[in-house]
């Protein structure tokens, strides 16, 4: 027991999406640790760097992979870990792009990520990609200071695109309306691909704590997490959707969580386990201007509290969010919402005998939803380290 945390009272009334708070594991630790303002500074400073500088690199990087794959150039790719457009700067093996991401989005496509400030619910940034069969070949992005496009209101109801969410009834409104807007845009600056399939991601900022995820595992957990905020944890909406929701990924999302994890898994890695790249560019915005974060999560998971085994992260059992009385009973010595995984030791610096720094290029493994905590020498089990073009194989 952790004495002196902060309580969840400590958040405002006013802030929409407190009870969502417990749900997002790692900013609660993060509030727990070290309050609302420190929170509060986040929603901008993070999500303004995270939503371009991040992007820029890891989908440039998406299409030079894609094309390398295509023509040849790269050598095994089935042991190598490219970065997605769909989700923007996310992992998946470099051989199972193409048709994975055709199996989920389409043919010819394109999808807008709206990312929304979760203190004001203003439109903050907007990152469009397209991919043509399977293959990304192009994005762009809209962020907070492109204000002729913020600005621009919608044909029938007058809202500026900036204003939507926060005027809207949930995000599946907002969403519909967003679209609109962002429809005519993508026609004018791609008049080539408007009869090409069109949709658009919406969220609340908090998903940028997606960069905070130690795994692909972890990662597809909090996807589903947000997908399902409403209709599992009981939240007041959703905490992401696409607009209209793909077919497969409607379908899957109604899974029961661990299932979801595994179907999202296997079409991106074959279900293998794979520990996440953060850039040196990123290492040093979070040192620097959130070093509380940079410790805690970053460099504690590593050291000291592990990152589960993939079979760990299916069998975690997470709080009943629908119980009003957790709620009540947070104060500052107890936490009712605690994760709970099964037993085995978590996988740290010390299995993978690298540094700190070694360990963010990004790790491939041979390890996925079968293999037993401890079961396997996991630094004997690494298939290659980095992403795309930085790709150093072990195998």
């Amino acid at each position: 027991m952790v004495v002196g945390l902060h309580s969840y009272s400590e958040i405002p009334d006013d802030q929409p999406l407190k009870r969502y708070f417990p749900l997002n594991r790692t900013l609660w630790i993060m509030f727990r640790r070290f309050g609302w303002e420190h929170v509060a500074r986040g929603f901008e400073a993070g999500t303004d760097f995270l939503g371009y500088e991040v992007f820029k690199y890891r989908l440039n990087e998406a299409i030079k992979t894609a094309q390398d794959v295509l023509k040849g150039k790269m050598k095994n790719p089935d042991k190598v870990i490219a970065f997605t457009l769909f989700p923007p700067g996310g992992f998946i093996r470099a051989d199972l792009q193409q048709g994975s991401m055709k199996l989920l989005y389409g043919e010819s496509v394109d999808v807008s990520y709206v990312g929304i400030r979760d203190d004001t619910m203003e439109t903050s940034f907007i990152l469009n990609g397209h991919l043509e069969d399977g293959i990304p070949v192009d994005w762009w992005m809209i962020g907070p200071d492109d204000t002729d496009i913020l600005n621009r209101r919608h044909h029938k109801y007058g809202i500026k695109l900036r204003d939507i969410p926060k005027k809207s009834k949930g995000l599946e409104d907002a969403g519909w309306k967003i679209r609109d807007i962002l429809l005519d845009i993508r026609n004018e600056r791609t008049p080539q691909w408007m009869h090409s399939t069109y949709q658009v991601g919406v969220g609340y900022g908090t998903m940028v704590h997606l960069a905070y995820e130690m795994s692909n595992y972890e990662g597809f957990g909090k996807i589903y997490d947000m997908l399902a905020a409403k209709r599992v944890y009981g939240m007041p909406d959703v905490g992401f959707t696409y607009i209209p929701l793909p077919q497969m990924i409607q379908m899957i999302s109604f899974m029961k969580r661990p299932f979801f994890i595994l179907r999202s898994n296997g079409l991106n890695s074959e279900n293998k386990f794979l520990t996440a790249f953060l850039e040196e560019f990123a290492q040093d915005f979070f040192r620097n201007e959130f070093p509380e974060d940079w410790s805690t999560i970053f460099v504690r998971t590593w050291e000291e509290t592990g990152i589960p085994w993939p079979i760990q992260t299916l069998g975690c059992d997470l709080p009943n969010y629908k119980d009003n009385k957790l709620y009540k009973r947070i104060n500052e010595t107890g936490d009712e919402f605690e994760w709970k995984y099964p037993p085995g030791k978590f996988i740290t610096l010390e299995d993978i005998d690298m540094t700190l720094e070694e360990a963010f290029d990004g790790i491939f493994y041979e390890i996925d939803h079968t293999t037993e905590p401890g079961s396997v020498d996991v630094k004997d089990s690494i298939i290659s380290t980095g992403v795309g073009s930085t790709t150093m194989f072990r195998k």
